[in-house]
């Protein structure tokens, strides 16, 4: 095989039949040596994601507003904490719309509310579902004193005063 086509091989070209060549990857030589991994390459899902609070991200902006007029100052800003302009740009969208604020409250439980409160819920709605029940009922005898009227038989008493009196 000539120089030319070695050539034609290696690169993927045609060649003169208008066809194309394989291409052969060449293969290192098998050791029995252990490899040992670089400390520069990483195995994936090693690295653990990154959790920045408000109070850094706030740090960080006014940082960056105040290397506004210097050139270059933001980017040596980034590459000095190891973020991206889109955390940046992120963050100050966040500290406009005033999220970084809500974000520096405490997460966690909920405290625990004093039995007093609880109870009381508990008795509004309880109280909210008789008044419901109790306005049901009237609507009811109402219908049932105007069916009484109609049929001629009346309803002796009156059955809504004896409910108020309950």
């Amino acid at each position: 095989m000539g120089r030319k086509e070695e050539k034609d091989k290696v690169s993927g070209s045609t060649g003169s039949s208008g066809q194309l060549h394989e291409m052969r990857s060449v293969e290192a030589p098998q050791t029995e040596e252990a490899v040992v991994p670089s400390s520069e390459v990483k195995e994936p899902g090693a690295e653990k994601r990154r959790y920045h609070t408000a109070s850094y991200k706030l740090r960080i902006v006014r940082e960056a507003d105040l290397c506004r007029g210097e050139v270059g100052a933001i980017a040596a800003l980034l590459r000095r904490e190891g973020l991206y302009s889109s955390c940046l740009t992120t963050w100050r969208v966040q500290r406009d719309s005033g999220a970084l604020s809500a974000l520096s409250q405490v997460r966690g439980r909920k405290l625990k509310r004093e039995p007093l409160v609880i109870e009381n819920e508990r008795l509004r709605k309880q109280m909210a579902q008789l008044e419901g029940k109790y306005r049901q009922s009237i609507l009811i005898i109402e219908a049932q004193k105007k069916i009484a009227e109609i049929l001629g038989t009346p309803i002796q008493g009156d059955p809504i005063a004896e409910l108020e009196n309950l």
